[in-house]
């Protein structure tokens, strides 16, 4: 549905912060999702993986790119039209004027988990299904730093960066924070050194530590189950990444 400035939302879930589950992420939906460019050469929305600093994108359907924004300078949120490269079987960001952070949403269809494998389609009457839901994947960029970078942007499920990456060297540890619907949590499967394919359940009194990679650009994401009913869930993806040369020079 859409909220009242008329961007799509997820399904809200009334079920508390606290009682998140958090458990491992399956291989066949351990693809991660994340914008991947600049302000000069365009954004990319990818969904693949990281290899040795070199993104592997796999292509996919267009609707699951339901929503993009992109806040400016002094924070304020503009939409963002969303085009689509039929040779890179991928959606990009048409951006019409420069941004300091750029936020997109996937809807990553629904799936089930049964003894026998995975579904990424809803089947109804299927045999010995272990858990099923929907899936959601949030990005966000950040391409030149301000004080409220350090602060939530309202996505469902983010990361948010407590110092400018800027200030540290690369191989050093950045200090971040998770919210869920507008609140901090304090577990997730995360990515322990950006770019990893490999996220670790960690569980934290106040804030996250990633150590930086010795590439220019850095990923990280985070993973999170949340209970529904039953054998019922809704998976949560998010990704935070940035080019370290480009917020040295802002």
């Amino acid at each position: 549905m859409k909220n009242k400035n008329g961007l799509f939302q997820a399904v809200v879930i009334p079920v508390m912060v606290s009682a998140l589950l958090c458990l491992s992420v399956p291989a066949a939906m351990a693809h991660d999702w994340w914008l991947d460019g600049s302000q000069e050469k365009g954004f990319e929305i990818v969904m693949g993986h990281m290899v040795e600093g070199v993104a592997q994108g796999d292509p996919y359907e267009p609707e699951r790119v339901v929503q993009a924004a992109g806040h400016l300078e002094n924070k304020k949120w503009l939409p963002v039209s969303i085009g689509w490269k039929p040779e890179s079987a991928g959606a990009y960001l048409e951006v019409q004027q420069p941004f300091s952070v750029l936020t997109a949403l996937v809807y990553n269809k629904y799936w089930m988990h049964t003894t026998q494998g995975w579904q990424n389609k809803r089947i109804t009457g299927l045999k010995d299904v272990v858990k099923e839901g929907h899936s959601y994947k949030f990005m966000k960029h950040i391409e030149s730093w301000h004080p409220w970078v350090t602060e939530p942007l309202n996505q469902r499920f983010e990361i948010v960066p407590l110092k400018n990456p800027a200030a540290l060297a690369k191989g050093e540890s950045l200090q971040v924070r998770l919210y869920f619907m507008g609140q901090q949590i304090h577990e997730a499967a995360l990515t322990q050194a950006s770019g990893a394919q490999k996220l670790t359940t960690v569980k934290t009194d106040d804030r996250f530590s990633v150590t930086l990679s010795d590439k220019n650009f850095q990923l990280i994401s985070a993973k999170i189950e949340v209970p529904v009913k039953d054998r019922q869930i809704i998976w949560y993806g998010t990704s935070l990444t940035f080019n370290m040369d480009a917020l040295k020079s802002d």
